[in-house]
């Protein structure tokens, strides 16, 4: 690392969090003096590691050229930090050892939608996939051109260690805009124009050391160029940590800050979703259809979305709320041939979006830009735009059995593998141009789910040459430059199998998960370790992991909540779960049910619990705490609604007062005292029951279920 150097600087959250935010620059060694910045070293210590320029400055554009312009081979370390030397400059005092011990958790985020997201306890790991049987399946959960260690343990843009309720964070703020400008001192700045690379974050735990590297594979970096800025500081509870990541990415909450700073952040970075409605919500076709769709059943669910007494009718219909119906996977001509399939959808898009539209919903549609089928003639007119690595071989992307060919000529690759557009080229990105506009002006959509972007993030050889972060941050700016129509209405994107940092920027709209499922888990692909399957279970794993993102850095889709007896084998408990978990951490309600096949006799006693239920919890804001493996505590800001969340295969018993406790850190940063009268818990949701002990008030929660309760005095 002799060739980064780093500058510190100490900014204070409008709550009074102190901030630490290091910059990390390009330059040889020897020219650190000239720019009044310490070289970062690997042996040293995050205390060694500080700048002595702390003004803010950037290096000077004068450094003279060390004439190593030679591009990134692989992941470029900038940094190696000692995890007790970093709180001990955090908060200007040695950590406490009683307090700051070597039994800490570890968030690891995930790099995009479908990697693991949780958080782990010490002595344990995100399970590691075999790869034996789909190799390329791994693409899902790894990021390009990593190198990993079986010692140590990995995570992207936002980490966390915890002790208990206190959270040592870093956070990659190199591409969001600076909305601490005000308060922190800093100048101003607008949208970054140009993109920096997302940050991976190395633990090692025996040596209790994080070494920070970037994806920047291929890219070629001059003296004083900005190769990364990681923000780091110590929250003492939960909300704590929800307010000072909403503060560094630019989220929006009143009462956090004036109300002109307020309004000014919701404007800057949610009000492309303002026309969806607070909670935007809605119908999709994949979820129980999957890609067997065609226009009959597609209008089918439409004139019946309205007649029955569903979630959606209910939720937004019934009280004028905007609602989102879309079309998913099935109505195209191929994976990468993106043409209306017109024995499908004989009538086209046009009238089809129209027919939408009167009944009052907004038109949405899925597409994945950067893939394609090898089998598909669109791609077969542009070779030359496939993404390919040094012996001109097609990349393969990942791996789905309907998007290409198991053996044979039209499959370059693994069996069923697909494949990737090259983005350094300037005509793939007239073409993703085309496919927007046509998406949105001539077939009439405004709600349109962009999937597997992470394949834009794939490393090659691009015809460009350069770094695939720079590539997929032009083509995403392309993908989502239309916020509205020609005819003036405004469009909507939602970002799913997302690059999370390299997204940030056009996406505030994103899946944080794996995809849910119409059972509890899929029991091939959880023996061969895969942590990115489609699943429930894996998705409120993912969900609860990101909740302290929803409205701070992302609006969270959780993705869909199920209802139906047909074609599903989720339990009443289990789907009271998922459409509690989804409202409670998440942001989105999206439903995917045959409307037209509701029965009232099945489905309605569940809805209408669940619709109370949201009404009741509609103002009070939740956090999360995993407690023990796959067992979370569950807790409102003023713990008057508290709750423990069991995905295990087991009962789980906890005492009243030691759940009370583990709230009461978590919101307050303290457990309060015993009060003069003990209060009284009422049962508002889910699957468990109160018992008392010798030891006390215990609950026991039952396997795959919440448990909320209420407190009455």
């Amino acid at each position: 690392m002799q060739d980064i150097i780093c500058q510190t600087k100490k900014i204070t959250s409008p709550s009074g969090v102190p901030i630490l935010r290091r910059e990390y620059f390009f330059s040889a060694a020897d020219n650190a003096s000239k720019v009044g910045c310490t070289p970062v070293s690997e042996s040293q210590n995050s205390a060694t590691v500080v700048a002595a320029n702390t003004t803010g400055s950037a290096p000077s554009a004068t450094v003279a050229s060390t004439g190593l312009n030679l591009p990134d081979s692989a992941h470029r370390p900038i940094d190696e930090i000692s995890i007790y030397s970093l709180l001990q400059e955090i908060t200007g005092m040695p950590a406490d050892p009683k307090i700051f011990t070597n039994n800490y958790a570890f968030s690891r985020t995930g790099w995009q939608s479908w990697d693991a997201g949780w958080e782990t306890m010490a002595g344990e790991r995100t399970p590691r996939y075999i790869p034996f049987l789909i190799p390329a399946l791994k693409k899902y959960i790894e990021v390009p051109e990593s190198l990993y260690k079986k010692d140590k343990e990995y995570g992207q843009f936002i980490i966390w260690l915890r002790w208990n309720n206190f959270y040592l964070v870093a956070a990659s703020t190199g591409n969001a805009p600076r909305s601490f400008a005000a308060s922190a001192g800093d100048t101003p700045d607008a949208r970054t124009t140009n993109a920096l690379p997302p940050v991976q974050y190395e633990l090692c735990r025996k040596t209790n050391t994080i070494t920070c590297r970037i994806y920047s594979t291929g890219k070629t970096w001059k003296n004083g160029d900005k190769t990364a800025e990681i923000s780091f500081f110590l929250a003492k509870n939960y909300f704590e940590l929800k307010e000072t990541i909403r503060f560094l990415f630019r989220g929006a909450h009143a009462g956090t800050l004036s109300d002109a700073n307020s309004a000014t952040h919701w404007g800057s970075r949610f009000e492309n979703l303002a026309f969806l409605g607070k909670t935007p919500g809605g119908w999709e076709s994949w979820y129980n259809h999957y890609n067997k769709i065609d226009e009959s059943l597609i209008l089918e669910d439409l004139n019946a979305l309205n007649t029955t007494e569903n979630l959606i009718k209910c939720m937004y219909i019934d009280k004028k709320q905007p609602v989102v119906f879309q079309i998913d996977d099935g109505w195209q001509e191929g994976t990468g041939q993106w043409e209306i399939n017109k024995a499908r959808f004989p009538h086209g898009f046009a009238d089809l979006t129209t027919k939408i539209r009167e009944k009052g919903y907004i038109p949405g549609l899925w597409i994945a830009p950067f893939i394609f089928d090898y089998r598909v003639p669109f791609i077969k007119h542009h070779p030359d735009w496939i993404l390919r690595d040094k012996k001109g071989k097609p990349i393969p992307a990942g791996f789905n059995a309907p998007w290409g060919a198991p053996i044979g000529k039209e499959q370059p690759a693994g069996p069923h593998n697909y494949f990737a557009l090259d983005l350094s080229r300037d005509d793939v990105l007239q073409y993703l141009d085309g496919l927007i506009d046509r998406t949105i002006n001539e077939w009439g959509f405004r709600y349109l789910k962009l999937d597997f972007l992470f394949a834009g993030m794939l490393y090659g050889c691009f015809k460009n040459g350069g770094a695939a972060y720079e590539w997929y941050n032009r083509a995403i700016k392309v993908l989502t430059k239309r916020t509205k129509a020609n005819n003036g209405e405004p469009v909507a994107y939602l970002g799913c199998g997302m690059p999370f940092e390299s997204s940030y920027q056009c996406f505030p709209l994103s899946r944080i998960g794996a995809d849910t499922k119409e059972a509890w888990d899929f029991a091939v692909l959880k023996a061969v370790r895969f942590s990115g399957r489609p699943s429930a279970y894996i998705n409120m794993k993912d969900t609860l992991g990101h909740a302290y993102w929803n409205d701070t850095v992302y609006k969270n889709d959780p993705d869909v909540v199920f209802f139906r007896k047909e074609n599903c084998t989720l339990t009443d408990s289990e789907k009271e779960l998922i459409a509690l978990v989804n409202k409670l951490f998440a942001g989105q309600i999206m439903y995917a049910d045959d409307p037209a096949r509701f029965s009232p006799a099945e489905e309605a006693p569940l809805t209408q619990k669940i619709l109370a239920l949201y009404d009741k919890l509609e103002n009070a804001s939740f956090g999360n705490v995993r407690i023990a493996p796959d067992i979370y505590a569950v807790f409102s800001t003023d713990c008057k609604y508290t709750g423990i969340i069991n995905l295990t295969e087991n009962e789980y018993t906890i005492a009243q007062s030691d759940l009370q406790k583990v709230a009461q850190l978590q919101a307050y940063g303290t457990a309060m005292s015993d009060a003069p009268i003990a209060p009284r818990y009422k049962q508002i949701a889910g699957q468990g029951k109160i018992a008392k002990t010798a030891i006390g008030l215990t609950l026991t929660v039952l396997p795959h279920s919440i448990y909320l309760q209420e407190k009455e005095i």
